[in-house]
């Protein structure tokens, strides 16, 4: 009979009527012994196995908030990533790089600052825009459309 423990097994349970049967493994081993590492021991360990700060030990180093901002922005369609560039120190994202319209400039701000482990965000992507258009060709293209409008008279 199972008492129901982590460290028992349950009983198998069969059907009469298939051949599967059923088990659930145990959810602590009965070998395993836990051993603490000493804080002398971890100075040499990669960053990534290093023991976060005491003070906030849920606070992401910045090359994971780095990682995530990229990520998020990558995996979003609605904006190409692959002119922004990402750089995150304790908490704080910057953006940088070009992109062709303010729409995809405020969606990866969106995008960067629904990251977890983001505190706060610099969005210094500049707005290229494809029609680089000054006065004088704006003032052609209305002169243009006004005299090709057959509803306004000619003078």
């Amino acid at each position: 009979m199972w008492d129901g423990s982590p460290l028992s097994r349950p009983p198998l349970t069969a059907h009469a009527q298939s051949s599967i049967v059923l088990t659930c493994p145990p959810l602590v081993s009965r070998n395993r012994k836990v051993t603490p590492v000493p804080k002398s021991g971890m100075k040499n360990a990669p960053p990534e196995l290093r023991e976060k700060s005491p003070e906030d030990p849920l606070m992401k180093t910045d090359n994971e908030l780095k990682h995530d901002v990229e990520r998020a922005l990558e995996w979003d369609p609605s904006i190409d990533a692959r002119n922004i560039a990402v750089t995150a120190k304790d908490g704080v994202a910057v953006l940088t790089g070009r992109l062709p319209s303010y729409a995809d400039k405020w969606t990866a701000e969106r995008i960067a600052k629904r990251v977890a482990g983001v505190t706060a965000l610099a969005n210094e992507i500049e707005v290229k825009l494809k029609d680089d258009r000054d006065d004088a060709d704006i003032a052609e293209a209305a002169r243009l459309a006004l005299t090709l409008d057959t509803r306004i008279p000619a003078d």
